[in-house]
Parts: C-alpha cells; structure tokens; sequence
C-alpha cells in the first residue's frame, strides 16, 4: 500500500501540471495515509528498543540515516534544475544570497518561511519536503513525549489534531491546497499530528485489532487505497477528505494487520516497499526537469508523452538511486561511530 500511495502522488502531481484533472486527484490524501502508517510501523520498530534504553540520541541517528540522504539529493537535483533553467532561459529569478539562505536552510530539512520567485512553498527546491519536516517533528515528539503518555492523554491529542483539521476545513481550505505554502505551513503540522498519532494509537490496540480483523487478502487492499485515491470527487471534498483521513485510512491499515499474501503478491509488496520512498523524495524535481525539457522544446501538447515518460524517469531513477545511492549511503553513515548505539551491558536486557 506504501507504494500505491507513492506512485499516487506521483501521478498526481503530473495530473496537476498537466491539467489532466483525472489522473489520481486525490492522490495528496497518500501523504496522510504515508503519516499514518508511518506512526504504526515507527511503534513496532522502536518501541520496544526505547523502553529496554535507546537514547534519544540513537533514535534521531536511525531516524535521520533512514531520511537525511535522500532528503539531501531531492534538494540539490531541484536546485540544479531551477539554475540549468534559468541558464538557458537567461533569466536570473533570485540574488546569490537568497539561493544559499533558501538552500542552505531546505537541505538542513528547515523551511524557507518567505515567498520566493519559485514559489510560495516553504520548501520550494523539493516541495514535498514539507511531509519529511513533518515526519521528523512527529518523531521527536513520540519519542520525547507521547510514548511516555497515558491513553487518555494520547486520545485526546488526536482528537485536538482531527478538531484542528476540521474548523480550518470550515474556513473553505481543503487539504489539496498547497499546505507547504509559507501561509498554510500550519494546516500541514495538524495534517502530520493527527495521521501519524492516530498510527501510533493503532499501535496501542494492535493485539486487540488484530484478532478482531478478518483475514483478507493483500491485493484487494491496494485497490482499495487505489481507487480511493482516484475518485473524481467534485463536490463535497472535504467531506471526502474527512472520510479519507478518519476512517478509510485506519480502516486500511487495521485490514493490513492480517494481510494474507501469495507469493507473488508478496515480491510486488517488497518492491513497493523498495522504491517507495525514493520515488516520493525526488520525483518532483525529476518530473520539473521533464516538464521545462518539454516547454523548452516546444512540446508542451504532449500530455500523454510527458505522464508515460515521466512515470518511467521516476520509477526508474527511484529503483537506481536506492540501489546505488541511498542503500550504500546508509550503510556508510551507519558504521560511523559517531552517536553510535551502545551495546548494553551483558545482563541486562
């Protein structure tokens, strides 16, 4: 389902520049099913590694290996992209100094809180590091504070973040706005606190779900998410999103506990699992440089050209870049000594 949901906003965006209203157009709602999902699998991966010692310190380390180089190179392929533009168009959009501060501060995974000519986005070289800045700050604050919780507590957090969600919804703002904008930054924060607590809730009544849940199988899950993504809704979109965001997500995910795959079934789930990340942190600016390509070639009527060539430049480049890139990158910054875990003392774990 995780690489449903990246090859979703993939298409999306595509859908976006292309005005091919129907290609994915929901597809934003992956990011919040990404958050939510992110909050059950960080649980299982690390909860019980903090409650037998993990320092805050290995936490951040782990966290910050598994998104930092990726995180890294989407930034400077937007940068390259936005300076080979500018130089074969002659413009010149920004002074030297407003690049470095943008990217100095968007490759230390921090926004850029002014309007630029590349945008309105607080992160306008790799747009969709907004979720990863997110995803960040939703960590560190599971990790410090809400594992540590009460249930109670941890309940009414989530409902605060869901409330938030929906009084600004009465504002006419629905969650396919650019919630990387510098003026609408905020309405992402609620969208990452709400997805990955209600994950992190889940956690909490995993036991309970799972021997309550049917056993389905893998496939007419990832449809599901698919098609979900996919509705044409026109009227009534955040009402949609509603249901997306506090039923059909959880819902899916809760199904997914007792997943039943075939084998076959099984190596589509591992290669989506493989290039999902990838694909969501540099297809944005693999699919800007093709789009300024086309414009610059005078091809801009090949819609169809550009999704098909677009969908392959990104698959591809993400299966290269995690194969080449972030795996020995991983590996690398991994046996670094430095914030190291310590091996606990013989006896007491």
């Amino acid at each position: 389902m995780r690489g449903i949901a990246a090859v979703s906003v993939l298409l999306f965006h595509m859908g976006n520049w292309t005005l091919l209203d129907l290609l994915m157009p929901r597809g934003y709602l992956a990011v919040d099913f990404f958050l939510c999902l992110s909050g059950l699998v960080i649980c299982t991966a690390y909860d019980r590694r903090a409650r037998l010692g993990m320092s805050f310190t290995s936490f951040v380390r782990i966290r910050m290996i598994r998104l930092y180089p990726l995180i890294a190179l989407g930034t400077l392929l937007g940068l390259i992209v936005y300076m080979v533009r500018d130089w074969l168009l002659g413009t010149d959009l920004m002074p030297a100094r407003e690049w470095l501060s943008l990217t100095m501060l968007n490759i230390l995974l921090l926004p850029y809180m002014h309007e630029t000519p590349l945008g309105t986005s607080a992160f306008p070289l790799n747009v969709v590091a907004w979720s990863l800045f997110a995803e960040v700050i939703v960590n560190v604050a599971w990790f410090l504070v809400l594992r540590h919780s009460s249930l109670r507590v941890h309940v009414a957090l989530v409902a605060a973040a869901g409330a938030g969600i929906v009084a600004v919804m009465t504002l006419g703002i629905t969650l396919d706005d650019q919630v990387s904008d510098v003026d609408l930054f905020g309405l992402g924060l609620f969208r990452a606190f709400f997805s990955f607590f209600l994950g992190t809730l889940l956690y909490r009544f995993r036991h309970t779900l799972r021997a309550k849940v049917p056993a389905l199988g893998a496939a007419p899950m990832m449809a599901g998410l698919a098609i979900l993504l996919a509705v044409p809704v026109t009227t009534h979109i955040a009402l949609y999103e509603c249901a997306f965001l506090f039923l059909a997500s959880p819902l899916l995910i809760v199904l997914g506990l007792n997943a039943r795959c075939s084998a076959r079934t099984l190596a589509f789930c591992r290669m989506g699992e493989r290039l999902s990340y990838p694909l969501y942190a540099l297809h944005r600016p693999l699919l800007l440089a093709l789009l300024y390509g086309l414009h610059y070639a005078n091809l801009d009527s090949w819609k169809w050209s550009y999704v098909s060539g677009g969908a392959l430049l990104a698959l591809g480049a993400a299966h290269i870049v995690e194969r080449h890139y972030d795996r020995p990158v991983r590996s690398f910054l991994a046996a670094l000594p430095f914030g190291a875990a310590r091996k606990p003392a013989r006896g007491t774990v």
